[in-house]
């Protein structure tokens, strides 16, 4: 028989059917042993369970002989749930098929806190399986907060939480709260109109309710027979839990007695198994240990070629820095002739320059052609270091090149190196790991029962699939050890090549050679230097060139002063070259400007208009009504001359009665003081002012006009001025007397005599008058 058919074998004793034990009034009762739970390993664990549920009331004999044969089924929780919602969860009626489990799970899912222990407790109920259909329970509250009320053999009232996590009996105040009241009984018979929840006769605290009495039976509904009926089937159901009693006794033995069959089996089986992985695990260690040895072997290997390394590493930074000191002699020089090559040809184009502008001077040109000839010595000095230093170059330049080489080598070397070495590090790793797996595998492997037989069984199947995997990875870990010697070897033959490019490297940079043998750098300097001073000692003919402004009046006269003068002609340079005795010259551009002098000119005159404005050519028989004058300057755009011009604008009146003009001349300086004489004085305006006297009997009107002339003393040295006065009527004819006239405009006129410093201004004043 195999291991697993000898497990079965025993358990299958185990095995325990529920019984039912039918009372002949009171439905089904469900006691007994169930096998819930087997594990994978082949073990089982045995509980107990029992089903809760109520028969119906004791039924009277009406009643009895309706339910006699009845078939009892669990009635479901929605159905108590939706009798507990019709009555506003106040009260509930005990139907066939209810058991106190569904009952408080109805309660429960209702709002309702309750237990199928807190409501046998309350109602001291013995058998939890034996409750009757009919009884009424009287509820109040809700949720957590939801009580029922008692009444006690002394008939005493008490209040009990329905909620277990709450204290059973409830606190005083919830005592005093309970809305109504419920009459008590002793000896398990309830009152009139109350029924207790079991019906067993007990005494105790009963739950009420709110049911009656029927057919004229006794105070609490029940008649003797229904008495020894419940009695009869209490001996029953005892009967029953007997029976189940004593065969969940012989199930228990069944069951030790297969566990410690699965116990001999499993500390069996798990014995081979250790024996098996201890010869495994020998195996699996000699491959540690011989594999061990391999790393330990390749990291000496390993130290001798990094030796081997930093020496060449140490070889290539000598050649390296070599190098680097023959490029910056070689720079250094190359920098050095390139400045001295820059400067020759620098003073070689301006010899070549200078050469054309001195074609005229021998002794110029002797120069030139001398320093140019010293100037191509140092060139050709100059070309022969640039060859030597090419030369040094050139092998610089197969010196760097044969370095970078063995830098590559060098550089692939270290990086197989140091990956070797990383790895034989984390192989130092796996092994430490290796280790402390071989060493965990357990001396004894003897259990006390099935289910730790059961954990070591499996504990040693972790550890055999740890040894394959640790043989795994030795088996990898020799297969990289190959890899390894390949990495070496291949390190190896990079860190030859690289000591050979450095040997190269070597032997190019002694061929390097930047000395300046011949002191050519220091010639050429002093060539140079001799060169500079030269140039500037030789005479180069230059020009010089200026600007020359004439400026002359329409009469060819310069001018120093241009104040009151107006550019009228611009002139155009004209050119003119002077030789001097030394080849310099002197170009000369001359620009000749003329000038207008400004001339500055007065015009006054008298415009007569009637009081509508219209023009009067002839004012006689006219009255002057008002005067204005307007002063208006007006610029030649050409010459810049300035003509002012004085307009006297007078009005007249029509006049009605006969009117006589009398005329009044006066001359007057500024002050106002009256000139017999205004020779040497200069005109400076005319005023008329009139008076009117009126003959009162004759009703003649005399107007007198007061013509006044100011003028102004002249103060111009050198400058003599005659002044004349005439007077006209308006057709030009001198009058010898201006009565009768009327004053109407008058103007002036000069002539200027000028003689050296000398100048003398002939003015007249023409006065002109109309004729009343």
């Amino acid at each position: 028989m195999g291991k697993q058919q000898e497990f079965w074998a025993s358990v299958e004793d185990q095995t325990h059917k529920v019984t039912l034990v039918h009372s002949k009034h009171h439905g089904w009762l469900a006691v007994g042993l169930t096998v819930f739970a087997m594990g994978a390993a082949g073990t089982g664990l045995l509980g107990q369970s029992h089903v809760v549920h109520a028969s119906d009331q004791q039924p009277s004999q009406s009643n009895s002989q309706a339910n006699n044969g009845r078939v009892w089924k669990l009635r479901p929780v929605s159905q108590i749930e939706a009798q507990l919602k019709a009555s506003d969860k106040t009260v509930y009626d005990i139907q066939w098929g209810d058991t106190l489990s569904t009952i408080s799970e109805a309660m429960n899912n209702s709002g309702l806190t309750t237990s199928v222990e807190r409501l046998a407790a309350i109602n001291h109920i013995a058998n939890v399986d034996l409750i009757y259909a009919g009884a009424k329970l009287t509820l109040q509250g809700s949720g957590a907060n939801a009580t029922v009320t008692t009444q006690n053999a002394a008939g005493t009232n008490q209040t009990f939480n329905l909620n277990p996590a709450k204290p059973a009996v409830a606190s005083p105040a919830q005592q005093a709260e309970t809305k109504y009241t419920v009459v008590g009984g002793s000896n398990g018979s309830a009152p009139s109109g109350y029924t207790n929840l079991s019906g067993s006769g007990q005494s105790g605290q009963n739950i009420t309710s709110s049911g009656s009495s029927a057919n004229g039976s006794s105070a609490n509904g029940r008649t003797p027979t229904d008495d020894a009926a419940a009695k009869k089937a209490l001996e029953a159901a005892a009967a029953a839990k007997a029976k189940a009693e004593a065969e969940k006794a012989a199930a228990e033995k069944a069951k030790a007695e297969a566990e410690a069959k699965l116990i001999v089996l499993l500390n069996k089986e798990n014995e081979q198994t250790l024996t098996q992985l201890q010869s495994k695990r020998t195996a699996a260690q000699t491959a540690v240990d011989t594999a061990k040895a391999k790393v330990t072997a390749t990291q000496s290997e390993l130290q001798e070629a990094q030796a081997v390394a930093k020496q060449a590493q140490t070889a290539f930074d000598q050649a390296n820095a070599a190098v680097n000191a023959k490029q910056i002699e070689v720079d250094q020089a190359t920098s050095a002739v390139k400045d001295l090559t820059g400067q020759i040809t620098s003073l070689q184009a301006q010899l070549d320059t200078m050469a054309g502008q001195v074609k005229n001077d021998p002794t110029s040109q002797a120069q030139v052609v001398d320093v140019k000839a010293k100037l191509a010595v140092a060139q050709e000095k100059i070309t022969v270091y640039e060859g030597q230093l090419a030369d040094a170059n050139s092998a610089l330049s197969q010196a760097k090149q044969a370095a970078g080489l063995a830098n590559q080598k060098l550089g692939t070397a270290n990086q197989n190196l140091t990956a070797v070495d990383n790895e034989a590090k984390a192989a130092q790793s796996e092994f430490d790991q290796a280790q402390t797996t071989l060493q965990s595998l357990p001396e004894t492997v003897t259990s006390s029962n099935s289910q730790e037989a059961a954990t070591v069984k499996q504990h040693l199947a972790d550890l055999n699939a740890k040894l394959d995997q640790l043989n795994q990875t030795i088996a990898n870990l020799n297969t990289q050890i190959a890899a390894w010697q390949d990495q070496l070897s291949l390190a190896k033959t990079n860190t030859d090549a690289a000591n050979a490019d450095i040997k190269t490297a070597n032997e190019h940079t002694e061929k390097v050679d930047a000395t300046d043998h011949n002191g050519t750098l220091t010639t050429v300097q002093q060539t140079v230097a001799e060169a500079k001073k030269t140039l500037p000692t030789i005479h180069i003919p230059h020009n010089t060139e200026k600007n020359v402004t004439i400026n002359q009046d329409e009469n060819g006269q310069v001018l120093t002063n241009l104040d009151g003068y107006k550019l009228i002609k611009a002139g155009t340079p004209v050119k003119s070259v002077q030789t001097l005795a030394n080849g310099d010259t002197v170009t000369t551009y001359t620009t000749t400007n003329i000038y207008h002098k400004i001339a500055y000119r007065t015009v006054n005159k008298t415009v007569n208009v009637d009081e509508s404005g219209n023009i009067l050519t002839n004012v006689d028989g006219y009255t002057r009504v008002s005067i204005s004058r307007e002063v208006a300057a007006d610029t030649d755009p050409t010459t810049g001359d300035v003509t002012t011009t004085n307009t006297t604008t007078i009005v007249w009146k029509k006049n009605e009665t006969p009117h006589f003009i009398h005329n009044v001349m006066v001359n007057v300086d500024e002050t106002g003081k009256v000139l017999t004489n205004t020779d040497n004085y200069e005109f400076v305006n005319v005023s008329a002012r009139d008076s009117e006297t009126t003959d009162p009997k004759t009703g003649q009107v005399t107007t007198t006009y007061t013509i006044t002339t100011v003028w102004q003393k002249n103060t111009t040295p050198g400058m003599t001025i005659t002044n004349s006065t005439v007077n006209k009527d308006d057709e030009g004819h001198v009058l010898a007397s201006t009565d009768g006239y009327r004053f109407i405009k008058f103007s002036t006129s000069s002539t200027t005599l000028t003689i050296g410093n000398w100048t003398r201004e002939m003015a007249a004043v023409t006065y002109v008058f109309q004729k009343a």
